[in-house]
């Protein structure tokens, strides 16, 4: 019986000899290292690691990723990445390089010409991140088709790969292919829950009139609480400046910041409560702003949570979308819920931002997604999870709030006119997008 490893060398000999000067033998010696990768025990990243380290020894891999496609989600999830563009969040990427060389099962060596022929002949939409002078790509096939793509790229140098390093770059990515779908495979088994997608459904209907009292008194309860914690934070404020430059002051310092933490965080609790009291009587007041400044605005009410978490984060097209016309305050608010929940469930990990302006008939909607490098969401959470006062189970008790950034989000895109959705891999992150129409 041939091995996996065995086919996929056989399989791309031919590719090899037609496009490359190089000994067969010669070839397949090279990738010798390749085998020692797959044979060492360990989880996924950690062999693809192993993998990117063979390969720097026979081309430019300096730039480096692979990317695993699940059809249930619709989702690529980069298990391993080491890349100038760092976006290695779960997402949708109809129309990339990476999805154009899973859709033909081929190994593809894009510069700028490949590039615009594949753009006007309509395979491709144009770069999802940052743009590089050239991509190589190969597909990752096993019996199951094609789980994925496995690419090299250059951003500062046209041309770098031969047709020798296309031959060796399938040749290895063949190799790989059954060990990668092996090990991903565990990863997802040890999550204990499959893949799963859901829509953001309409809520619960509930009772008029205790739906009317529950807001009022939300309401009463919110504006009470914000007068004394307004008083509490002046006053810390004033503490904290007072005991600057101090001899002796740093230790009363750090005690003064965490105080002004916890009551930053019991604002923004409080915030919440008294909008989801008054979301039936909010009205949408539209403005015209760059979109540019939504995530210097949502990123801003996050306060300390991204920096306490060792997350950061990354944006993409901000710059091709330019100016919107939408009610600022609702999207930035239901943005900035995304971004606090993504937050939450990513530890020193990777929150990416993406952008764009597309089309639904005639008219321009924009299309904002929010995805994450951390735990990922069950599928039996996933029901509800835009519902008021929904919690994730995973999430400790002092660190959850009271369950209703989501349904806020929710709730402002319907009145703006749109949708959110929610993607999700146990284990491997989420993805919310946000749709909204910008007329």
């Amino acid at each position: 019986m041939r091995t996996g490893i065995e086919v996929g060398i056989r399989s791309t000999l031919v590719l090899t000899m037609s496009s490359s000067n190089k000994d067969i033998l010669s070839v397949c010696s090279s990738l010798e290292p390749l085998h020692a990768a797959l044979t060492v025990p360990g989880g996924l990243r950690e062999m693809l690691e192993r993998v990117h380290r063979a390969l720097e020894t026979l081309l430019d891999a300096s730039n480096f990723y692979v990317g695993m496609y699940d059809p249930a989600s619709g989702l690529w999830v980069f298990p391993y990445s080491e890349d100038e563009d760092e976006d290695v969040a779960p997402q949708a990427i109809p129309g990339s390089l990476t999805d154009y060389v899973r859709l033909t099962g081929k190994p593809l060596l894009c510069n700028g010409e490949v590039e615009a022929e594949l753009q006007r002949a309509g395979h491709i939409v144009g770069v999802t991140g940052q743009d590089s002078e050239t991509w190589l790509g190969a597909p990752l096939i096993t019996a199951s088709g094609v789980i994925g793509t496995m690419a090299v790229q250059s951003y500062v140098t046209v041309d770098p790969y031969s047709d020798a390093d296309v031959a060796i770059l399938a040749t290895a990515a063949r190799i790989i292919s059954f060990e990668v779908e092996r090990r991903w495979a565990v990863r997802l088994a040890n999550s204990g829950v499959s893949i799963e997608t859901r829509r953001a459904g309409a809520p619960a209907g509930d009772e008029a009139g205790a739906s009317r009292v529950t807001s009022r008194f939300l309401s009463n309860v919110s504006h009470e609480l914000r007068t004394p914690l307004s008083q509490i934070i002046g006053y810390t404020e004033l503490l904290d400046e007072q005991l600057e430059g101090m001899d002796g002051g740093e230790g009363p310092r750090r005690d003064v910041e965490r105080i002004l933490s916890a009551s930053e965080h019991l604002k923004a609790l409080i915030e919440d409560l008294l909008d989801i009291a008054q979301l039936d009587d909010a009205p949408v007041s539209p403005t015209t702003f760059p979109v540019g400044d939504l995530l210097d605005d949502a990123v801003g009410l996050l306060g300390t949570d991204l920096a306490i978490r060792g997350n950061r984060i990354v944006r993409v097209g901000f710059d091709g979308v330019g100016i919107i016309r939408t009610d600022r305050s609702k999207l930035t608010r239901a943005v900035s819920n995304l971004v606090a929940n993504a937050c939450r469930f990513t530890e020193e990990g990777t929150i990416s931002v993406r952008v764009r302006r597309v089309k639904r008939g005639e008219a321009d909607w924009l299309r904002l997604e929010v995805s994450d490098t951390g735990e990922g969401i069950d599928s039996a959470s996933l029901n509800g999870l835009f519902d008021p006062f929904s919690r994730l189970a995973v999430v400790a008790a002092d660190e959850a709030g009271p369950g209703i950034g989501l349904a806020i989000t929710r709730h402002h895109c319907t009145l703006l006119g749109g949708e959110v959705h929610v993607a999700s891999i146990p284990g491997g992150g989420s993805s919310f997008t946000l749709e909204i129409p910008l007329s």
